[in-house]
């Protein structure tokens, strides 16, 4: 599951932390700071375009139980907009690399 923080969220829960006792809160603890590709396969195999959600690791990335016909990549440290610019890099080279077999 996702952990992106809307601001509305990120207020909520920094109010529940003050009730909590908890004097300061670094922002950067509770922005997701990893990008997690999904995606599917299509003819041949063939790794297709995905879609990102920022999350806290690689733990939140990981393929699920029962997932089919698709997977995910973790990009730590990097935007959606850079991990998916990686990920079409790694599908055209994919791409390549399977034409000349």
């Amino acid at each position: 599951a996702s952990r992106a923080i809307s601001s509305d969220t990120l207020i909520t829960e920094s109010i529940q932390w003050l009730e909590l006792g908890v004097k300061q809160v670094n922002v950067s603890d509770v922005i997701a700071k990893d990008a997690c590709v999904s995606f599917g396969y299509g003819p041949m195999m063939m790794m297709m375009e995905g879609t990102c959600a920022m999350v806290f690791g690689k733990e939140e990335c990981e393929d699920t139980d029962g997932m089919v016909g698709g997977g995910k990549m973790f990009y730590r440290g990097m935007s959606c907009e850079v991990a998916l610019a990686k990920h079409k890099e790694y599908r055209a080279a994919e791409e390549r690399d399977k034409s000349r077999s």
